[in-house]
């Protein structure tokens, strides 16, 4: 269990946005944190490799290397 107090104006935005989509503020703060944690790991993993091999790739071989 986990309590976070939210300024007014943050959790006004969070009771609407989540009254909108039919989704209680609970459900809706879980997949944020969910997505947060996810991107962060991305960064770390990126940050090592980039630290590993120190090589810098473009936009363009990204997606080539990706298939998109």
């Amino acid at each position: 269990m986990l309590t976070v107090r939210l300024p007014k104006d943050l959790e006004s935005s969070l009771l609407e946005l989540a009254s909108k989509l039919g989704i209680n503020k609970s459900k809706m703060v879980v997949e944020a944190l969910q997505h947060y944690m996810e991107d962060k790991k991305d960064y770390l993993l990126a940050s090592k490799i980039y630290k590993a091999q120190n090589k810098f790739y473009t936009h363009e071989e990204v997606l080539s290397e990706l298939g998109l």
